[in-house]
């Protein structure tokens, strides 16, 4: 189990519900790294959280993608200018912000954005469709081959960090003939 900091690049200050409809938020970055955005940085610089990026469009960063799948957002912002290399997903491509664009654009657009994980939690049965549509954006080549090298890095060096559980040891009794 790993904590996961979230919604960022925060929601205090969207008007609207991303649950339901696309939301902005308006602020300077400026403003919000010396306001909102402190808690995500040092929570990230003092643990092992993974990072859940929102659905709201960062209107300062990129004013034409949704946080959750703009390269300036994840790339430029969170990756290099924070220097953050650990896990990052997205909030549900379920919701109501995300379907009325399209999930499978929203996955595709998220991946290449620099996110590892895609989350499909609110409806489940959506889960096949995005990962049928990641399956066929792969092999149509819609996905950044060197970013996916990287988060499969980042994912396994994830998985690498939760200790094993103990293994069970295989009891061995020799059964003579007779007991056969």
């Amino acid at each position: 189990m790993r904590a996961t900091l979230k919604h960022f690049p925060g929601l205090g200050r969207v008007r609207g519900d991303t649950h339901l409809l696309p939301a902005n938020l308006h602020a300077s970055a400026a403003e919000l790294e010396t306001s909102d955005w402190l808690p995500f940085r040092q929570g990230l610089q003092a643990s092992q959280s993974l990072l859940r990026v929102g659905h709201a469009t960062l209107m300062a960063l990129d004013a034409s993608k949704p946080a959750s799948r703009s390269p300036k957002v994840v790339r430029q912002l969170v990756r290099e200018r924070w220097g953050h290399d650990g896990v990052l997903v997205t909030d549900d491509l379920s919701m109501g912000a995300v379907v009325a664009q399209g999930m499978c654009g929203a996955g595709v657009d998220a991946l290449n954005a620099g996110i590892d994980l895609l989350l499909v939690s609110y409806d489940p049965d959506q889960y096949f469709e995005v990962f049928y549509c990641m399956l066929q954006a792969q092999r149509r080549g819609q996905l950044e081959a060197g970013l996916l090298q990287r988060s499969q890095r980042r994912l396994q060096k994830l998985r690498q960090s939760f200790p094993l559980p103990p293994a069970k040891q295989a009891v061995v009794t020799s059964v003579s003939p007779q007991q056969r």
